[in-house]
């Protein structure tokens, strides 16, 4: 009987012994990553390929590190039951393109060429770098919606970032640095196709279809 007792307890022991070294390799695994992960991307129905007639040229980028919020105000029969703020901070990245396809409007005055570009446009869906993407959610002190507040905006990223790659600030910042991209482009064409230098002579001035004239 005594026998029987004991082997029972040291089989109970062992038992305990698997389940806290299971328990434990399960959360080192858990805390380290699993080596055995499989990540892969999977298309979900068909591709759709589109040409672009006459091509993009890109002039200019931006990174930025955004942050975009949302705030959610409550009041009832009179009583402010308080914010539910809601941001998330993503580094995203603006790039902005002129297109080909259009007609270019070019003047040669001796050694200048007088240039009308097409108009820059942002280049859409904006960039966002997810792995680097923080959020913070807080509910007002009557609330208990921070989670759903949080989500909403979440949804709104794409949106919102639209909005502000065609802003006035952003197009001003990407302003003379795509004039320079579109110069140093016509430059070479000029060069290929014309008696042109690269001497300080020899000018090329740009100015986008939205603006005035260079006279």
């Amino acid at each position: 009987m005594i026998s029987s007792v004991k082997k029972i307890g040291i089989g109970l022991l062992i038992a305990a012994g698997l389940a806290i070294a299971v328990f434990i390799a399960w959360n080192i695994g858990a805390y380290f990553g699993n080596a055995n992960q499989v990540k892969s991307v999977v298309t979900i129905g068909r591709p759709i390929i589109m040409r672009t007639p006459g091509g993009l040229l890109e002039v200019a980028s931006l990174n930025i590190n955004e942050r975009l919020e949302l705030v959610d105000p409550k009041k009832m029969f009179g009583l402010n039951l308080g914010e539910t703020i809601s941001q998330i901070d993503v580094p995203s990245t603006y790039r902005y393109h002129i297109e080909l396809k259009p007609e270019w409007k070019m003047e040669i005055r001796g050694k200048t060429c007088f240039v009308i570009s097409p108009l820059i446009k942002a280049s859409l869906p904006v960039a966002i770098d997810t792995e680097q993407m923080q959020k913070r959610t807080k509910s007002g002190w009557a609330r208990f919606n921070k989670k759903k507040n949080l989500a909403n905006l979440e949804k709104s990223i794409s949106s919102m970032l639209e909005e502000k790659a065609s802003s006035d600030g952003n197009m001003q910042l990407v302003l003379e640095p795509a004039r320079k991209t579109v110069s140093e482009f016509v430059s070479k064409w000029l060069i290929k196709e014309q008696q042109w230098g690269l001497d300080p002579e020899h000018q090329v001035k740009v100015t986008f279809a939205d603006e005035s004239p260079i006279n």
